[in-house]
């Protein structure tokens, strides 16, 4: 079976000789991640997904207690990818949000960012962040609104409510969607545009103005907290 193109990144990462990690957390929930941050940086977050798949297809074996390299089979199959192959660069029938995120992720973890997904950022949790980027200074803090279609796009630009406290707590607000989806003239004035081409990579097309967002509360500390452990 030939792998998707997330999983032919992941395997080729294997392939340099990186390994995943694959633990439980206290709640019993597993999750991967990379020994190292470089594998991270070249081929985004190893979800679980991704790591059962390779598991059932036998592409991966255990080094060690909760870790796991590439096996044989694994090997051989990344031996064949070539991700310049039409099959990797044609555009997908549908790009969907977890899509996006994952070449976000990738985006920032070159700058060394760190990108946590679904954060409340409102109380009771009745409104999300899609991602909510901290980056190396005290004072960054991207927001990103993923959008997949152009309803979603304009109910979003509807909500100013939602769209305000995504500005209250952070110096910069995107939007994040398929290339070509969103005009640059369709942008509210405080928001970016982050678009993501047919080979899954990101383009900052729009630069979202900067501001000094106030002071995290412990609401949003809690939020970020949970967001981590899910």
């Amino acid at each position: 079976m030939r792998p998707t193109k997330k999983q032919a990144q992941t395997l080729l990462e294997l392939h340099r000789g990186n390994t995943i990690i694959s633990s439980k957390d206290t709640m019993g929930r597993r999750y991967s991640r990379w020994n190292n941050f470089r594998g991270k940086a070249r081929a985004g977050k190893p979800n679980v997904g991704t790591f059962k798949a390779f598991r059932k297809r036998k592409w991966i074996e255990e080094e060690d207690v909760n870790s796991w390299r590439i096996s044989e089979l694994g090997t051989e199959v990344a031996n064949s990818i070539n991700l310049e192959d039409d099959y990797y660069r044609v555009t997908k029938l549908k790009v969907t949000a977890n899509d996006i995120l994952d070449a976000l992720e990738s985006y920032y973890a070159q700058m060394g960012f760190v990108l946590i997904r679904e954060v409340s950022i409102a109380y009771q949790g009745e409104r999300r962040a899609d991602a909510l980027v901290l980056g190396r200074g005290n004072e960054i803090v991207i927001i990103d609104e993923v959008k997949v279609s152009r309803q979603d796009f304009l109910h979003e630009l509807a909500d100013d409510e939602k769209r305000q406290r995504a500005l209250d707590i952070s110096s910069q607000f995107n939007f994040a969607a398929p290339q070509g989806m969103i005009q640059k003239d369709e942008l509210p004035p405080e928001a970016g545009l982050l678009e993501m081409d047919k080979r899954g990579k990101i383009h900052p097309t729009v630069p979202a103005p900067h501001r000094r967002p106030e002071p995290p509360t412990w609401a949003i500390v809690s939020a970020v907290a949970r967001a981590l452990k899910r």
